[in-house]
Parts: structure tokens; sequence; C-alpha cells
């Protein structure tokens, strides 16, 4: 029985470090991909109805008063543009903090997506264990882009009401 136990804690670690090598790759390839290709629009980023701007996570999840807590690939690689804090409220940066919070998400759910692969080398317990820790450590950044990303798409488009304004003003 102890051999059984040992057997299974390593494949478990085992399987803890690919999970985390597979991360890095999915997070080095996203960070790769141009700004560009990012879109709020695309299937899996676009708003839904039911969060109601974002505003949804805070009501249950009280996203405000733990997000900042979470630690960022920023923290690690200070190349990486940050999302914690926003410095510059221009309409440049914020399109950019944007393209990033795409980005950021799109790598959360591509890492809980991969996690299938360990249904294919490990029984079913070992997939089921594997796909909870890939939601338990993703699930609370996709959550804050999806609270954040509406907000700033806010600030964006009172950006561009307020130019079109002075714009038809100074007419």
């Amino acid at each position: 029985m102890k051999i059984f136990k040992w057997v299974y804690l390593k494949n478990f670690f085992a399987n803890i470090v690919i999970f985390f090598l597979m991360s890095i790759v999915i997070t080095y390839i996203c960070e790769k991909i141009p700004k560009e290709m990012y879109s709020c629009k695309n299937w899996l980023l676009r708003e839904r109805k039911w969060e109601k701007k974002g505003l949804i996570y805070q009501r249950l999840l009280k996203v405000k008063s733990w997000k900042k807590y979470l630690i960022e690939l920023n923290d690690f690689i200070k190349s990486v543009f940050p999302k914690k804090h926003i410095p510059e409220y221009s309409k440049e940066y914020l399109s950019r903090y944007l393209a990033e919070c795409c980005k950021s998400e799109l790598a959360h759910w591509t890492i809980i997506f991969s996690t299938f692969l360990f249904w294919v080398f490990n029984d079913f317990n070992t997939f089921f264990t594997m796909l909870l820790v890939a939601v338990v450590l993703n699930l609370p950044y996709i959550i804050i882009q999806r609270y954040n990303r509406p907000r700033i798409l806010q600030i964006i488009k009172h950006m561009d009401n307020v130019t079109q304004f002075c714009a038809v003003n100074e007419r």
C-alpha cells in the first residue's frame, strides 16, 4: 500500500511540474503573438450580457477586495506589460492595456484547456485533479480581466465622445 501511495505521489508531482512547464510555454507563445491579433470581440473574450459590464464579478465575488493580492507575470519579468496599476490614461495606453488584458485572458484559458492533455496520459482522477489545479490557479486572473476590460472600454468610449464633442464645438 505504501508503494502505491509513493507512486501516486511521484506521478502527481511529475504532473505538477509538467503543468507548470506547459503554462510557461503557453504564456511565452501568447506573449510573442502580436497585440493586433487580440480582439475583445473574439468569441471567447467578448463580454456577455450576464456580466453586466463586469459588475457581476464585484457583486458576487468582491473582485476589488482580492485582486491586488495576486501576483502577475510582471512581478518576475519586468519586460512584460504590467496590468496591476494603470499609470497613464491616454487612449493609446488604454488601448494597449486592453490588448494585454485580452492576451492575458486568452493565455489563462489556453492553460486551462491544455490540461485535457493530462487525460491522454493519466487516469481520470489525475486528470480531474490537474484540471482543478488549472482552474484554481487561472480562473481568478480570468475574472480580473473580465472585470477590468468593460471598464477600460467605457473609459476609451468616453474619451472618443469627448473628442467628438470638442471637434464639433470647434467648428
